[in-house]
C-alpha cells in the first residue's frame, strides 16, 4: 500500500460508515445504487450548500475555496480533458508551452518584472493555442463543415477578444465557471434526464442571487470587503449590482470545483458503483505518474498552508498559476468538438 493510500485510509473508513447509514433507508438505497440518480443528488446537495455559503459568507468563500480546492480542481481539469482523452502528443506539447507562457507572463507581471499589456498577450497566446487545437483535430474530423465552422467561430471570437481585451478577459473569468457543467452534461452524462434536477436548481439559485431575492451577509473577511470584489468582477457597475455579480461568481466557482472534482469523476466510471478513496489514489497515480502527482500534492498543500498565514498572497499565487486553465478548457473543447466522436481511454 502506497503512502497516499495509507493517508486516505481513514476516509474509506468514514465512507463505509456513511454508506452503511445511508443504505438503511430503502429510498436512499435505490437512489444511491444508480449512478444517474446518485450523481444528480450529489450535485444538487453541493449546489444547495454552496448557495448558502455564498450568500452567507461570500468573501470568506472567495478566499477559502481556492485555498482548499483550487489546485486539486486544476489537476482534475487536466486529467479529464487531456490525460483521459486521446490527445496527440504534439498538441500536449503545444498546450504545455502555452500554459507555461501564460503563467509566466502573469507571474512576471505580478512581480513587476514586466510592465505591458499582459491581458492582450494572454489573449494572443490563448487564441493561438485554440487554433493549434483545431489544426490537430482537423485531419481526424469526419466533417469539413464542422472544421470550417469551428475555425470561423474561433476566428470571429478571437477578433472580438483582441479588439476588446478587457471585456474578453471578464467574459472568460465568469464564463469558465460554467464550462465544467457543460463538459459534464455533454461529455460525461450518458443519460441526461436526472441532470435536469441540479441544472434547474443551479439556474434558480443563480437567478435568486442576481435579482437580490437572497439577503447577503458576510460582506467582509480577511480585511477585504465585498465591494472590492465587485469592482474587480463587474467594473463600472452600480455597487449593488457589482456585489451581486461577485456573489454569483463565488457561487459558480464553487459549482465549478464540485463538477470537476465530484460529478465528472463519478460519471467517468464505467460501472454503477463508486470508487473507494484508495482506488482513487491508485487511479491518480496511474494517470499522472508518481512525480507529477507528488508535485500536484506538494503545490496543493503549499497553497493551503500559505493561506493560513498569508491568505492574500496565497490567493494571488493560486490565481497566477490557474490563469492557463480557462484557455486549456477552450482549446481542448475545440479539439474534441472537431474530432468526433470524442475518444476516451
Amino acid at each position: 500500500m502506497s503512502t497516499l493510500e495509507l493517508a486516505v485510509y481513514p476516509l474509506d473508513v468514514a465512507r463505509r460508515k456513511t454508506l452503511w447509514l445511508a443504505t438503511r433507508s430503502a429510498l436512499l438505497t435505490r437512489v444511491l445504487g444508480r449512478r444517474d440518480s446518485r450523481v444528480a443528488l450529489l450535485a444538487t446537495l453541493q449546489i444547495g450548500v454552496l448557495f448558502v455559503l455564498a450568500v452567507a459568507a461570500p468573501v470568506a468563500l472567495f478566499f477559502v475555496g481556492p485555498a482548499l480546492f483550487g489546485v486539486a480542481h486544476l489537476a482534475a481539469d487536466a486529467r479529464y480533458l487531456v490525460l483521459r482523452r486521446r490527445i496527440p502528443r504534439g498538441l500536449i506539447a503545444v498546450s504545455v508551452l502555452a500554459a507555461v507562457t501564460i503563467v509566466s507572463l502573469r507571474a512576471l507581471s505580478v512581480a513587476h518584472v514586466i510592465r505591458g499589456p499582459v491581458d492582450l498577450w494572454e489573449v494572443i497566446v490563448g487564441t493561438a493555442w485554440t487554433m493549434a487545437a483545431l489544426a490537430f483535430a482537423a485531419p481526424a474530423s469526419r466533417s469539413v463543415l464542422r472544421v470550417a465552422g469551428a475555425v470561423a467561430v474561433v476566428a470571429l471570437l478571437a477578433g472580438l477578444a483582441l479588439t476588446h481585451v478587457r471585456t474578453a478577459t471578464l467574459v472568460l473569468t465568469h464564463g469558465h465557471n460554467l464550462v465544467a457543467v457543460g463538459v459534464w452534461l455533454v461529455l460525461y452524462r450518458r443519460r441526461r434526464a436526472w441532470a435536469a434536477v441540479p441544472v434547474l436548481v443551479l439556474s434558480v439559485l443563480a437567478a435568486v442571487i442576481l435579482t437580490g431575492a437572497a439577503p447577503l451577509s458576510g460582506a467582509t473577511a480577511f480585511g477585504t470587503h465585498l465591494s472590492l470584489l465587485g469592482a474587480g468582477l463587474a467594473p463600472g457597475a452600480p455597487l449593488e449590482t457589482a456585489s451581486r455579480v461577485a456573489v454569483l461568481f463565488v457561487f459558480l466557482q464553487g459549482v465549478h470545483y464540485g463538477a470537476w472534482m465530484g460529478w465528472i469523476p463519478q460519471d467517468d466510471l464505467r460501472t454503477e458503483g463508486t470508487l473507494t478513496f484508495r482506488m482513487t489514489a491508485r487511479a491518480l497515480r496511474a494517470d499522472f505518474g508518481r512525480v507529477a502527482l507528488a508535485l500536484v500534492i506538494l503545490v496543493a498543500v503549499g497553497v493551503a498552508l500559505l493561506s493560513l498565514f498569508r491568505v492574500h498572497e496565497a490567493l494571488t499565487g493560486y490565481l497566477t498559476l490557474a490563469r492557463f486553465h480557462g484557455w486549456l478548457e477552450l482549446a481542448m473543447l475545440a479539439f474534441l468538438f472537431v474530432r468526433r466522436p470524442p475518444a476516451r481511454v
